[in-house]
């Protein structure tokens, strides 16, 4: 077994001290230790490490709680305000909206911040930009629609308790049922009083009127029974409370409105500028003049009478709603009655006609041949040589909701009461009101051309797709044209138009 050599502290002690030596005398070129700033620097240096970490503690500190930043080289800066400024040039200009601001600096443009101090100091010129547009664009879903409601005046719209009483997984339930929600007949149904409990559970009970209500026949039931289907496609399961009168018509373009479309049976007589139209399947057709044999007979088997409620929409409105070619047939065609088929004959060709199709004929005096039914037909089959109502029709009536035409599907229905009728828009426009489904503003494709719309209903037309990708939207949606065109139309969206100086800063010399 071997010895340990144990290291005694003095053996340590010199040698650590011949090693200084020998640094001194590599660095210093002096062994005699008579000082040591060897020692000096060291501490220095964790002196100075300690100090600076302590200064970028509190650089960083100020940095986040009391922020001064530079503009740098960024095109738009924004102040602690909330402002924008567009550089143009060398100078720094207000802009009325961060759109404008990237209309100005293009595509390529930084925001950053700017603090106060650096602020007072920046070269400004004077404020540009174009009012009212957004600050922001927003992301929307592509399957959003726009639609248009119109509403005469006088009418009355049930308001609805839709509160923290209403119990969330009913509202669920009932935007799941929505669409097999349809009442095919009106007739029977009860009016309901202000007030009453609305019950739309599934099954018996949602078709059952509200208790408590009194009993109504004719017109007020049709308007209670419409009042109910509403009710239920809305998810209320509350309270309906007192009708509000609806003092003007109203003209709203919305998003995505709640609708009830009308039935396979059901279609809206609209009269606009003395000529009355049909509307029925998500398009309008032109009724012949009244004196007209086929006017006579169209208006007698639909039952329009003197009160037989009608639609008078503006023209702009009725004008949204896709038109089909109007009622009509060839005069020189006859009706060929082959046992219980009835044709149309014109000529070489045909068509076959419907139960009311034919009555609708022979009420317009078209006259009929009986044939046999060995007897051959015309061999071209033509499905344009009459064009009239399949069945027979149920007008129904306007009052008591919002009829509204939605667009890309062109879908016309009654939409379910809502009181609130979203942004009062001013102005010349067909549009009164404008219901937006967004915070801030979204670009629209409405084939013709692109619009910026903002959350107060103006349209603002951009210049060209290149614009567009300055703006650099998040999403950018499908748009009808008939619709967008009822809004307030703002100023374009150019660049040109940003850089104009604002108006309403400065107070001109008369």
């Amino acid at each position: 077994m071997g010895y340990e050599l144990l290291t005694t502290k003095a053996q340590v002690t010199g040698y650590r001290f011949l090693r200084r030596r020998v640094h001194h005398g590599l660095v210093l070129g002096d062994i005699r230790m008579i000082h040591d700033p060897i020692a000096r620097r060291s501490k220095a240096v964790a002196m100075s490490t300690v100090a600076a970490a302590i200064g970028v503690a509190g650089s960083g500190a100020v940095a986040v709680f009391a922020p001064d930043p530079q503009p740098g080289d960024n095109q738009i800066v924004r102040s602690p305000a909330g402002h924008y400024y567009a550089r143009i040039d060398q100078q720094y200009h207000l802009t009325q909206n961060l759109s404008s601001a990237k209309l100005i600096a293009g595509a390529q443009a930084t925001v950053g911040k700017i603090g106060n101090t650096a602020l007072r100091n920046l070269p400004r010129g004077v404020p540009v930009g174009i009012p009212g547009a957004p600050d922001r664009l927003d992301k929307v879903a592509a399957s959003a629609e726009f639609a248009v409601c119109h509403t005469a005046a006088g009418t009355e719209l049930p308001q609805v308790n839709q509160g923290d009483d209403v119990a969330p997984w009913r509202r669920v339930l009932n935007a799941v049922r929505l669409p097999r929600l349809r009442e095919h007949s009106l007739a029977g149904a009860g009016a309901v009083d202000s007030g009453a409990v609305v019950d739309a559970g599934m099954g018996s009970g949602g078709d059952a009127a509200a208790r408590g209500g009194q009993s109504a026949g004719g017109k007020d039931a049709a308007v209670a029974g419409f009042r109910r289907r509403a009710l239920d496609g809305a998810g209320a399961f509350g309270v309906l409370q007192r009708d509000v009168q609806v003092a003007a018509e109203r003209v709203i373009v919305t998003m995505d409105p709640v609708t009830v479309p009308l039935g396979e049976d059901e279609a809206l007589l609209a009269v606009v500028d003395g000529r009355w139209w049909l509307v029925r399947d998500g398009s309008r057709v032109l009724l012949p003049p009244e004196n007209s044999p086929l006017g006579v007979a169209l208006r007698e088997l639909l039952g329009v009478s003197a009160d037989t409620p009608v639609w008078r929409p503006p023209a702009a409105v009725l004008n949204t709603i896709p038109e089909r070619a109007p009622f009509g047939f060839d005069p020189q065609g006859v009706v060929l009655r082959a046992g219980h088929a009835k044709y149309f004959v014109v000529g070489e060709k045909h068509q076959r006609l419907t139960v009311f199709q034919a009555e609708l004929l022979d009420a317009a005096g078209v006259p009929t041949v009986t044939v046999v039914r060995s007897q051959p037909i015309t061999p071209i089959e033509d499905p344009s040589l009459v064009v009239l109502p399949e069945h027979r029709l149920q007008v129904v009536s306007p009052a008591q909701s919002d009829v509204c035409v939605t667009g890309r599907g062109a879908s016309v229905g009654r939409r379910v009461p809502v009181v609130d009728a979203g942004v009062e828009l001013p102005g010349s426009s067909v549009a009164t009101h404008f219901q937006a489904g967004f915070p801030e503003g979204i670009v629209v494709d409405t084939t013709t051309g692109y619009f910026v719309i903002g959350q107060t209903g103006a349209r603002y037309m951009v210049a060209d797709r290149a614009t567009v990708e300055v703006l650099d939207p998040p999403s950018i949606l499908q748009g009808p044209w008939p619709i967008i065109r009822l809004l307030p139309q703002g100023q374009p969206f150019s660049r040109e138009a940003a850089l104009r100086p604002a108006e309403g800063f400065y107070q001109l010399a008369p």
